[in-house]
């Protein structure tokens, strides 16, 4: 038996990057990724219940907010 739940999740990234200066290493906050953000969700969609295919679609699709786009998790 499969329970319908509705579920909001948040899912934010801080990027870093390593910048080096001779001999010195320092890492500091980057550009956003989005990209990377948009595998991650796709990856948590996936993992809560959602066909990859339909996960992609809602991604693309305008009638979704990114963050929210978890909401139809079975």
């Amino acid at each position: 038996m499969k329970v319908k739940i509705n579920l909001k999740f948040i899912l934010t990234l801080a990027s870093i990057g390593e910048v080096v200066s001779g001999a010195t290493r320092v890492w500091q906050p980057r550009d956003k990724d989005v990209e990377l953000e948009t595998e991650m969700l796709l990856s948590s969609m996936v993992f809560l219940g959602n066909d990859r295919v339909e996960a992609i679609s809602k991604i693309q699709s305008n009638d979704y907010n990114r963050a929210t786009a978890l909401v139809d998790c079975i």
